[in-house]
């Protein structure tokens, strides 16, 4: 299967090979520059070169072996819209948008194949795959981009919410270490310990000041 794909302004100037690996995580930089090297990448119809830098409008293609995409909540609703928006309440274990091995198990995709809309859409917000909420699209490019203006103004209130175990105390502070939890199935899942990690990458302060929350997401 050979896979296009055109750079967009925020991803003009990258390096090709941060950009396929940012990109397609299922290779690392090793693999992408190793696939470059054996001559498997083209930009712009031509032999792509090792230190190759990315331009606006430059088309990206490859070969890639077919693969079985990991299986997602397909299960979107569109729960408003008018003549310029809609909001979409996206499920956990749903990407936004294709990347890495998402091709077409992504709400994106899904959306752009859904008889509920006809016409072009332009993605305002994105969510974590694991990550439920509303996602919100403009019906025009104008649209989005004064939604995404709201964004950036703060005009917008955004409330995440986290489930627990337990009775949760209404205060809690911890002096300890966040790493990754290689038990879990949620990606950026970070469990506590009073020992570092050996994947630790925060340390917890006990700082009357911050009051950190100790916050335990279920799989």
């Amino acid at each position: 299967m050979i896979f296009t794909y055109q750079i967009k302004s925020h991803e003009a100037s990258l390096s090709l090979v941060q950009f396929l690996a940012e990109k397609y995580t299922y290779y690392s930089q090793a693999d992408w520059k190793k696939q470059i090297e054996e001559e498997g990448i083209l930009v712009n119809g031509r032999k792509a070169e090792i230190n190759s830098v990315l331009k606006l409008n430059d088309e990206i293609s490859f070969s890639v072996e077919d693969f079985e995409e990991p299986e997602v909540n397909p299960n979107f609703s569109i729960v408003y819209e008018d003549e310029f928006l809609f909001a979409v309440n996206k499920p956990g274990n749903l990407p936004v948008h294709p990347a890495g091995r998402y091709r077409k198990g992504n709400l994106t995709t899904l959306l752009s194949n859904s008889e509920k809309l006809a016409n072009n859409f332009y993605i305002v917000n994105r969510l974590d795959r694991e990550t439920s909420g509303i996602v919100l699209f403009g019906k025009s490019s104008e649209a989005a981009s004064k939604l995404g203006k709201l964004f950036e103004l703060g005009k917008i209130r955004k409330t995440y919410i986290s489930y627990v175990e337990g009775i949760f105390p209404e205060n809690l502070s911890a002096k300890g270490f966040l790493g990754k939890d290689e038990s879990s199935k949620i990606r950026k899942k970070k469990k506590f310990s009073y020992e570092k990690l050996e994947n630790s990458i925060w340390e917890v302060v006990n700082d009357p000041l911050l009051k950190p929350y100790l916050l335990w997401m279920k799989d």
